[in-house]
């Protein structure tokens, strides 16, 4: 269902919120090194390291990407190379972890547990962790190389391992990730996903894990609590790597997806590749994928762009003369302070075209991002692009990036699964993009983006309202004139079970006026229309939110008071009894209160909600 409402501007056009800035990474080289492929790579100060799908370890100068030797160590895949002090450490699908002299290459031992392929390896100052398909992780001390144990709580291959001073981490292939006490091996947690997990990394805030729907997990250290989802750019995030101010991961459509670390919004995509990205690894001045291609991709990080913050300025609204017209209507009287209305006036005076009221005004077209009927808390900052999903069901939450600053939240059902997609409106140039399903222009600057199922069809229908001379355009179906500069679309379903019906909101007058349907007077300045189906199924009731007390007032159904200054209206199908629930959200802290129901922090401020 389509939905309407009101962002104060005071909350978020204020915010400096500066563009998606360039990337700041170039191409530096390409380093061949195996006929089959590069399955991971690191690097120190002086070399960069390449596990080869050939059997070999190869090593390039990191001074001038020079190949400075390649030693054969099985007949097999190496899938694994990690730096330890002074040695290097090799995984391989023989099931042996290789240790060899960083110096010299000289092999120092083999370490093979007699169990599956070793996938991963990792090693910290006390332990060689071996990550193994045989469901299980191996551990040796350091320095005697003695076998300490196995854990073998995971349900399938552990695909990697990785280890902080506090904890070792575990990438399962069943969907989740381990955690457990480094200092006395218990396992302390099971962090679950959608498929398997390929890849597990944390820093001081987060732990990663790259999983095989293509999304990438961030869970908060130490708590563990999921903290967002990421989408990369293909089907799989094969490996993910932080350094200082970015998050990488790499992924199977041949791309390097680069994060902001802070912000978490996409920064860039790092091409070159033929094939598969394996591996991702990051040392502050070079980014290096290894690739299926049997190369090494190498990327050079520069400094970060300084964009400069943008303030949008406050659209005012000019004085509307004063209406002459017989007294007011009044609204029935009940409990509390009563909607004061406004007279309708007996001639519309010329109005030169104005600026929109004080507020951004957005018509939504959908709040069902996971498709199980109920409409789902979600916010989306401008500054970032970044769509902050609560789904329902039981799924976790949802994160995507689509949209820059500059653009209008525009969301909908364009592709008729019954599932509300993420969509923008760019004023500046009329781009429409729903993500996933199209690209289109259509409208310009000073429009209002009022997508809604107009047709009747179950499908979103894109169109604009253009407050400077009344001008509604849907795309593919009509347009007509119907308003005056002022007024607030505010489409919905009227007249029952049907299509949405174009309408206004006119402010000044507390005016409700439905294209063919009716005219009616409830309100006064000040309120923010709030309608919806209020009762369940049938038409949505004419409504207003007072944040000045916190009043709500159906026309003829309801009147509470539930909210404050400052708080936007949120009413939805929160619950799925067939009735939309009075709720608001707060720009302040964050907090959406859903009247009867519950409490959630789910944005703050510079977020703009989409409900």
């Amino acid at each position: 269902m389509f939905r309407i409402h009101i962002i104060a501007i005071a909350a978020v056009l204020l915010v400096f919120a500066p563009a998606l800035p360039a990337a700041p990474f170039d191409p530096r080289a390409v380093l061949p090194a195996s006929p089959l492929s590069v399955n991971s790579v690191t690097a120190d100060e002086i070399r960069i390291y390449g596990a080869g799908g050939d059997g070999s370890l190869y090593a390039w100068s990191r001074s001038d990407f020079s190949l400075q030797t390649a030693v054969i160590l099985s007949a097999t895949y190496l899938n694994s190379v990690a730096v330890a002090g002074g040695s290097l450490l090799v995984g391989s699908s023989d099931g042996s972890i290789y240790t060899l002299d960083r110096v010299s290459f000289s092999l120092q031992s083999a370490l093979n547990p007699g169990g599956g392929p070793i996938y991963s390896v990792f090693a910290d100052a006390d332990h060689i962790y071996g990550a193994s398909g045989d469901f299980a992780l191996y551990i040796w001390d350091v320095p005697s190389l003695a076998f300490n144990r196995v854990l073998d709580q995971c349900g399938d291959v552990l695909n990697a391992v990785f280890a902080d001073g506090d904890y070792i981490y575990g990438a399962g292939e069943d969907g989740y990730v381990y955690v457990w006490s480094r200092s006395d091996f218990s396992l302390l947690h099971r962090l679950e996903g959608e498929e398997g997990f390929l890849s597990v990394f944390a820093d001081a805030d987060r732990l990663y894990g790259a999983n095989k729907n293509g999304r990438l997990y961030l869970w908060s250290r130490p708590g563990f609590g999921l903290q967002a989802i990421l989408d990369g750019p293909g089907d799989w995030i094969s490996s993910v790597f932080s350094r200082e101010r970015f998050i990488f991961g790499s992924s199977d459509n041949d791309l390097v997806r680069v994060w902001n670390r802070a912000g978490l919004f996409f920064t860039a995509d790092l091409a070159g590749s033929a094939d598969w990205m394996n591996s991702v690894f990051a040392d502050g001045t070079y980014i290096y994928g290894a690739s299926t291609d049997g190369n090494v991709y190498v990327w050079e990080q520069g400094p970060d762009p300084s964009p400069t913050p943008t303030v949008v300025p406050t659209a005012t609204v000019p004085p509307t003369p004063p209406p002459t017209a017989s007294p007011p209507p009044t609204v029935p009287p009940s409990p509390g302070p009563t909607v004061p209305t406004s007279p309708p006036p007996t001639a519309t005076p010329e109005l030169s075209p104005t600026p929109s009221p004080d507020a951004s005004w957005l018509v939504l077209g959908g709040n069902d991002y996971d498709g199980d009927g109920l409409a789902d808390p979600a916010v989306w900052n401008p500054g970032s692009g970044r769509w902050w999903i609560a789904r329902g069901s039981g799924l976790s939450p949802l994160v995507v990036y689509f949209g820059r600053a500059g653009d209008l939240p525009a969301p909908g059902d364009y592709g008729g699964e019954g599932t509300t997609r993420p969509g923008i409106f760019r004023p500046v140039s009329g781009l429409w993009a729903a993500r996933g399903v199209s690209r289109f222009y259509f409208g310009g600057g000073g429009d209002i983006p009022v997508p809604a199922d107009y047709s009747g069809d179950g499908l979103t229908d894109p169109g604009i309202f253009r407050p400077a001379t009344g001008l509604w355009v849907i795309r593919g179906v009509t347009r007509f004139h119907f308003g005056q500069p002022g007024d607030l679309p505010v489409p919905e379903t009227y007249s029952g079970e049907g299509p949405a019906l174009p309408a206004v909101f006119r402010p000044t007058a507390g005016l409700w006026a439905v294209r063919g349907l009716t005219r009616r007077y409830f309100g006064s300045p000040g309120d923010f229309p709030a309608p919806a189906r209020y009762l369940g199924a049938g038409s949505a009731d004419f409504a207003i939110f007072r944040p000045a007390t916190g009043l709500w007032a159906a026309a003829g159904t309801t009147r509470v008071y539930f909210g404050r200054a400052g708080d936007l209206p949120q009413p939805a199908g929160y619950a799925g009894e067939g009735g939309d629930i009075i709720s608001i959200y707060r720009p302040a802290n964050g907090l959406w209160a859903i009247r009867g129901r519950t409490r959630i922090y789910w944005g703050g401020p510079g977020h703009i909600p989409l409900r």
